[in-house]
């Protein structure tokens, strides 16, 4: 009686190889789109928090001015920077309601005494009399 032997196969094909390396090149590509969306998610979230920061500190300015005795409850201009520059530690914006010692992200541009832009492109503007602050289109 003969026993047969059969060798038995061991390595990938030339298909089986390009099937991963196509799998592996989705994979890549949805993974860059997601890692995309994800810097810009954060851009947002971190723009959003600066905002809501700025606000919280113009709705505790009245109580801070009226205790030390100021006329007006908001004030006149959230920092001293000066317009048409960008926010950085020698140039902090939002100074006079966010201490210490305001924004300093770069990605924050003043436009002029009263309109700011955030990371994203948006725009904001300061209003003293009402003591708000609100983004434009």
């Amino acid at each position: 009686m003969r026993v047969k032997i059969t060798a038995r196969k061991t390595a990938l094909t030339l298909i089986e190889i390009m099937i991963v390396v196509l799998i592996l090149g989705i994979l890549a590509v949805i993974g860059v789109a997601n890692m995309a969306s994800l810097s810009k998610n954060a851009h947002q979230a971190v723009e959003n928090e600066t905002v809501g920061i700025v606000r919280r500190g113009l709705n505790l300015y009245p109580v801070a001015s009226l205790s030390q005795g100021k006329d007006s409850p908001f004030p006149a201009s959230l920092d001293n920077a000066p317009d048409a520059s960008a926010a950085g530690e020698s140039n902090p914006f939002f100074s006079t309601v966010v201490n210490p010692p305001g924004v300093t992200d770069a990605a924050w541009h003043k436009v002029n005494a009263t309109t700011y832009q955030g990371p994203t492109g948006q725009r904001y503007s300061y209003d003293n009399n009402a003591g708000s602050f609100f983004p434009i289109s």
